[in-house]
C-alpha cells in the first residue's frame, strides 16, 4: 500500500468560443476534472501493482462525491473535511498559447496534525508527501507529523 498525502482540487477549463464580450455572458466549452499534485500522484501511483490510499483536505460537501471519483480511479481517499472552507479550485482561461490558471487553495490550504486519522498507514509501506505540503508554513505541520508517524513504523517515504 502507497500512501500519497496532499491537494485535491477541482480544475475548471474554460476554452472560451470567441474574444470575450464587454459585458454580458459568452459561450465557452467549460471541462470539470479533478487535479492536484495529491490526486496526480495517487492515481500515477494507482497504475502500478500496488493499493493507493489518498490523504487530502477538502470541503465537507464534497467529500461523498469525491471519494466515488476517486475510487473509479482505483484509490482509496480518506478525507479530513471542513465546513470552513470549500475544495479548492483551479480556474484554467484558454484564451491564447499561454493559459491563464487561477488557484484558490481552499480547504487543501489547511492540512493540519488533528486532520491525520490514526490509521492512516496501516497496512502502507510507503508515504508520499506533496511538496506543496511542505512548501507551505500552514500545511507544513500537518505533514511533518505524518511524516514523523511513518518513520516510527519504519515506512519510506518521498
Amino acid at each position: 500500500m502507497i500512501v500519497v498525502a496532499g491537494d485535491l482540487l477541482r480544475l475548471i477549463t474554460i476554452l472560451p468560443d470567441g474574444p470575450p464580450p464587454a459585458f454580458g455572458l459568452a459561450t465557452a466549452s467549460i471541462d470539470f476534472t479533478l487535479d492536484g499534485q495529491g490526486v496526480r500522484s495517487a492515481a500515477w501511483c494507482g497504475q502500478g501493482a500496488s493499493a493507493v490510499r489518498l490523504l487530502s483536505r477538502v470541503g465537507a460537501l464534497d467529500s461523498g462525491p469525491l471519494t466515488a471519483a476517486m475510487a473509479a480511479r482505483g484509490v482509496e481517499a480518506i478525507f479530513a473535511t471542513t465546513t470552513d472552507a470549500t475544495t479548492g479550485v483551479i480556474a484554467r482561461i484558454c484564451e491564447s498559447d499561454a493559459p491563464a490558471n487561477y488557484v484558490s487553495l481552499g480547504a487543501s490550504a489547511k492540512l493540519a496534525p488533528e486532520d491525520i486519522p490514526p490509521k492512516i498507514l496501516d497496512g502502507a509501506s510507503w508515504l508520499h508527501v506533496s511538496g506543496f505540503l511542505l512548501y507551505d508554513p500552514a500545511t507544513r505541520p500537518g505533514a511533518r507529523a505524518l511524516i514523523d508517524q511513518a518513520k516510527e513504523l519504519n515506512i519510506g517515504v518521498s
